[in-house]
């Protein structure tokens, strides 16, 4: 199109523009549905929207049009607002605009069930906030697009299963960049086609009040900038390149919170899902009596104060750890087991052990220390050294343990009981 016909283009829009019949528009659908053929018989619905609402204002003044709209799509709300500048000798064709969307979460996630099943142990409140301004402009065979989000969630709190959560606070301000490069006639074919993305979310804070995941933890607060790119022209290398499509994801964190009348703190984190990532996490001054107070064990009773190091690497999205420690505060604690049914079934199978059961009724230790450490498939190796002094036994006690588990097999045993538990208490209510 030449300027003459661009020209000619904006001065006609602008005459129908003028109407005030047609300068405030409003559109109406009763019913929006959209769907993706999976296979040949299944279908996944995209877009379900039982009322759709838009209310558009629009002016044309020197080549500039300007767009301010209030959309209703099913229960959700939205404002936008666009500038749409016509291209001349002076400037490209460029598009602007800014989106805004304000909505309880709960009234989000009733139009989201409609194409996306949630499961039916799983709930979410709180308060969502969207403003997300973009630009695009075309410019010598060229197009650019920026977009700027920031994003808020206020009073969150959720449950799944039996994890739960309050008090959560999420705030993040991030930039998407977008250019591609079109083909020239005779540019060489390695230049042709070029295409680059990125997304950065410098400074993304995360706060939860509490959160119960089996172990009660409190003032969570994490720190994260998030940075992923992808470039048209690296072919993928792995798997996860092949699922994301994108070529570099790289995750800087940091994290802390209170657990077990003490505190973790994970003082930097590189997450990599395309190399390896590392990062460990310091324990300091965990409670053994609170251990238990919130995973109760028949006939144990323990306590001491412990401090310790886990460290991790990530390959291709499984976890290693390597050299875990775990060690008690002086001057120790007090281990007693009686009436343990697991020990009691053991003391009858292995008598030779009998000693030791006994120095376990009423031990009172002076050092304790474990290693832990775990396989990416999940098998875990625990080794854990204890002195000190039985009630029952004369001479000073020193016992050591190894024990070996695949931890991804027992929280899987462990959640199939609790899901068992739940339908059972479901059905008696």
């Amino acid at each position: 199109m030449s300027i003459k016909d661009q020209e000619t283009a904006a001065q006609t829009l602008q005459r129908w523009l003028q109407s005030p019949a047609t300068n405030n528009v409003t559109w109406k659908i009763n019913q929006l549905d959209a769907a993706k053929q999976i296979g040949k018989s299944r279908k996944q619905p995209l877009v379900a929207l039982n009322k759709v609402t838009v209310n558009q204002a629009l002016n044309l003044s020197k080549g500039l049009l300007v767009g301010s709209e209030q959309w209703q799509l099913d229960t959700l709300a939205l404002s936008s607002y666009h500038l749409l500048k016509f291209a001349d000798e002076k400037s490209p064709l460029s598009l602007a605009g800014q989106w805004t969307f304000d909505s309880d979460i709960d009234t989000a996630l009733a139009t989201l069930r409609k194409v996306q099943p949630l499961p039916t142990n799983f709930s979410l409140h709180g308060h969502s906030r969207i403003i997300a301004g973009f630009a695009l402009s075309e410019l010598n065979n060229a197009s650019q697009f920026e977009m700027k989000i920031q994003q808020q969630l206020s009073s969150l709190s959720g449950r799944l299963a039996d994890k739960s959560f309050i008090g959560g606070d999420v705030f993040a301000q991030c930039q998407f960049n977008w250019q591609q490069q079109y083909d020239k006639p005779g540019t060489p074919l390695a230049e042709q086609h070029f295409a680059q993305s990125q997304l950065v979310c410098p400074q993304t804070a995360i706060s939860v009040e509490k959160a119960n995941v089996g172990i009660l933890l409190t003032n969570l607060n994490m720190n994260a900038n998030i940075e992923l790119n992808k470039d048209g022209n690296k072919v993928p290398t792995n798997w996860l390149q092949q699922l994301t499509g994108l070529s570099e994801t790289n995750v800087s964190l940091t994290a802390s919170g209170d657990m077990l009348d003490g505190r973790f703190l994970l003082p930097e984190f590189v997450l990599k899902l395309h190399e390896k990532s590392h990062g460990y996490m310091l324990l300091q001054g965990l409670s053994l009596a609170t251990l238990l107070e919130e995973q109760p064990q028949v006939g144990v009773k323990a306590s001491g104060i412990f401090d310790g190091v886990l460290p991790a690497e990530i390959v291709d999205g499984q976890v290693t750890i390597a050299g875990g420690k775990l060690a008690a505060r002086s001057p120790g604690g007090l281990i007693e087991v009686a009436g343990n049914p697991a020990m009691d079934q053991l003391a009858l199978s292995q008598p030779y052990l009998e000693l030791v059961f006994t120095a376990l009724e009423h031990l009172n230790y002076t050092e304790l220390a474990s290693t832990f450490d775990m396989t990416p498939n999940g098998d875990a190796s625990i080794y854990v050294g204890v002195k000190g002094k039985s009630r029952d036994i004369e001479r000073p006690v020193h016992l050591n343990y190894d024990h070996q588990e695949n931890l991804l097999q027992l929280y899987k045993s462990t959640q199939i009981g609790n899901q068992l538990q739940n339908k059972i208490e479901t059905k008696v209510q």
